[in-house]
């Protein structure tokens, strides 16, 4: 009859070198060289394949922006979301944050709409508006981590060429549907 401590000591090397043999080495040579090695069959290769998909970050976080003007010729003024949206139950982002995220491309133009008629009509929102937009600014991840409580970037701080135009609704545009 063997002895329990004699097989313990021949168990957990084994079981490290299968660790590195079928996991460690092969997931470590597609990270840093792209190249898996001879031994992994074809079915594994996809595996660890895997693991390029998240090999970088995104490029730009996304930030949007609700802004209103008064008519055609005035400049665009940035609504505070914290008078719409106070609660910030999520981190760093608002509900407005969240929502605009949730209703991006076509799909979501229709909830857009929506979101613009109701902050029209919000009690905070300026009367004299003539026209409401959504833009979403892209920053660079590596500048937009600070070492205390996320703040949002001013409008003006945001380089333009990250800038884009979601959608831009006239008043008129947003009147309460009758029926």
């Amino acid at each position: 009859m063997l002895n329990h401590r004699s097989t313990s000591k021949w168990k957990t090397p084994a079981i490290f070198l299968f660790w590195g043999l079928v996991w460690f080495i092969p997931l470590a040579s597609w990270g840093l060289a792209k190249v898996l090695p001879p031994y992994v069959p074809q079915f594994g290769q996809f595996l660890y394949t895997v693991t390029g998909f998240f090999e970088a970050h995104p490029g730009l976080h996304k930030i949007y922006y609700a802004q209103v003007r008064a008519d055609s010729m005035s400049p665009w003024t940035t609504l505070n979301e914290s008078n719409y949206f106070p609660h910030h139950p999520y981190g760093h982002r608002t509900r407005f944050q969240r929502l605009m995220h949730r209703f991006r491309g076509h799909r979501g133009e229709s909830a857009r709409r929506e979101l613009a008629r109701w902050l029209v009509q919000h009690p905070n929102t300026p009367h004299n508006i003539t026209e409401l937009r959504f833009v979403v600014a892209g920053i660079d991840p590596q500048n937009a981590t600070p070492l205390s409580h996320w703040q949002q970037p001013s409008w003006e701080a945001i380089p333009h060429q990250h800038t884009e135009l979601l959608q831009t609704y006239s008043r008129h545009d947003l009147a309460p549907n009758p029926f």
